[in-house]
């Protein structure tokens, strides 16, 4: 069972929080970002969103986003540009993370 926390937060393309969240997080690679929880925040998988935020690509972007390693610790993150040709590309997000029960 979880603590019931709801985390939520915006992170920029460098992967530095713009948001107060009490997570940290890392960009660790091009496109490539990394969100910790708090100990103890989830004792289980919560149920996690995350959107991308493109206005420092420009216009004519349409982007990709992966959620993956989806953990009570906290998950890894993934934007690419689907533009041709398809590359990953830095970009702000925004995340909630909330208990599954």
């Amino acid at each position: 069972m979880s603590n019931n926390k709801i985390i939520s937060g915006t992170i920029d393309s460098s992967g530095n929080p713009i948001t107060p969240t009490s997570s940290k997080s890392s960009r660790t690679g091009t496109g490539a970002y990394q969100v910790k929880f708090p100990a103890d925040a989830f004792t289980e998988n919560p149920s996690v969103v995350v959107t991308p935020t493109t206005e420092n690509l420009g216009d004519g972007y349409v982007v990709s986003i992966s959620l993956q390693a989806v953990g009570p610790d906290g998950f890894s993150v993934y934007i690419q540009n689907l533009s041709n040709p398809a590359r990953n590309v830095d970009a702000s997000f925004n995340f909630i993370a909330v208990p599954r029960n």
